[in-house]
């Protein structure tokens, strides 16, 4: 028979509590979303964001170690995790994306389409 513990759904008190947290506007912790009406560049710099989050996820590491990594502080590794790509011009996004020494292919299918960057 197998260990479980014993999850238990939180309550409406501390729901409630969590989603004023997290609707707060200054609230730092939320992924951020490209507008419709992204550029090429911001839709790029996302991708590359959204690779190191993967790489991060799937090699279940800590964002301390990712921030060694990438040698940068933890709070600016926060904002690549959550997209934050204003932060970060293009050449500093892909200077991080090579500390991490992992395989991965740049392919831009079209200027008006989301250009992709895949694991190979």
């Amino acid at each position: 028979m197998k260990n479980q513990e014993n999850y238990a759904f939180p309550t409406e008190a501390e729901l409630k509590e969590i989603r004023g947290k997290t609707s707060n506007p200054s609230y730092r912790y939320k992924n951020r979303a490209l507008s419709l009406n992204a550029s090429a560049e911001e839709k790029f710099k996302y991708k590359i964001c959204q690779a190191i989050l993967t790489y991060q996820q799937e090699n279940n590491l800590p964002v301390e170690k990712v921030s060694k990594m990438l040698e940068v502080p933890v709070g600016k590794t926060y904002d690549i995790l959550l997209g934050k790509i204003e932060f970060f011009s293009l050449n500093d996004l892909v200077n991080y994306l090579e500390k991490l020494q992992f395989p991965f292919e740049v392919k831009i299918t079209n200027l008006n389409q989301l250009h992709q960057v895949k694991h190979a």
